[in-house]
């Protein structure tokens, strides 16, 4: 199955690094996404979902350390991993302080290129496992099996399984340097959803889908994630993957107009 590719966002006030840095991390199924300070990060970060951040430290305005604190004080941005490079010494204290604001690695310019693309290949990895878990679930919308192809069936059976917490669907589950998710990211219950109605399990597609839609604020919308225990919603807001999964399922679910009348 063909994916959409993995977001790397990269953050240098100094356009000959991002040059660097583009011509170092660039390769199949990645996108790039650059960005010369720190606000221009945070809008693309409004914007892209990231696999991982490469962050120069010494930025004016807002340097690298301020950037991932605010990025993990975000519940869209808070699991994204986070390297910072640096020109600046081998201070000790200097790396701590990158530590203790997000990171997971500290490398110095110059950078070796074989080290940092070995470093960005296992997120990389990562990144891709986490999100064909979920994307599973959509097999038989992109015509890769029927909808009672029995493989597909048991995948979406252990989707749920594994994946479901309460009434809702998490990307995953395994615990990462951050700890274990706490929040589920909702076009996966869509997804879910679909796919439930898709096996013959309507009547749990329809359950689902009616929780999901309680879940919703005055205005009818949806956030990018939710608590599975308080319901509360986290993230973007409003959430355009979440708004498109609700009309997506709500038209799976319909009845056909040949048999309504």
């Amino acid at each position: 199955m063909q994916l959409e590719p993995l977001n790397i966002l990269i953050v240098d006030d100094t356009p000959e690094n991002l040059v660097v840095l583009e011509a170092l991390l660039r390769r199949d199924g990645v996108q790039l996404l650059a960005a010369r300070s720190g606000a221009e990060a945070l809008e693309l970060l409004l914007v892209h979902e990231v696999a991982l951040a490469v962050l120069d430290v010494q930025m004016p305005d807002m340097d690298g350390f301020e950037l991932a604190e605010l990025m993990r004080g975000a519940e869209r941005t808070k699991r994204v991993p986070i390297i910072f490079v640096t020109a600046g010494t081998r201070d000790p204290q200097r790396v701590f302080q990158g530590y203790e604001s997000g990171a997971v690695d500290f490398l110095f310019k110059p950078i070796e290129p074989h080290i940092l693309n070995s470093k960005v290949d296992v997120f990389l990895e990562l990144a891709d496992q986490r999100r064909r878990a979920t994307h599973a679930l959509r097999l038989n919308e992109l015509f890769f099996v029927d909808d009672n192809d029995p493989r597909y069936v048991a995948t979406v059976r252990a989707i749920g399984r594994e994946l479901k917490r309460g009434d809702f669907v998490f990307r995953y589950i395994v615990p990462d340097d951050f700890g274990a998710p706490e929040n589920a990211f909702l076009v996966c219950t869509f997804w879910y959803v679909n796919a439930l109605h898709a096996i013959g399990d309507r009547e749990d597609a329809r359950r689902t889908f009616e929780d999901l839609l309680a879940c919703r604020n005055h205005h009818g919308l949806l956030a990018e994630h939710i608590d599975p225990k308080t319901r509360e919603q986290w993230g973007n807001f409003v959430q355009t993957y979440s708004m498109v999964g609700l009309i997506s399922s709500a038209i799976r679910l319909s009845q056909r107009w040949d048999q309504a009348f």
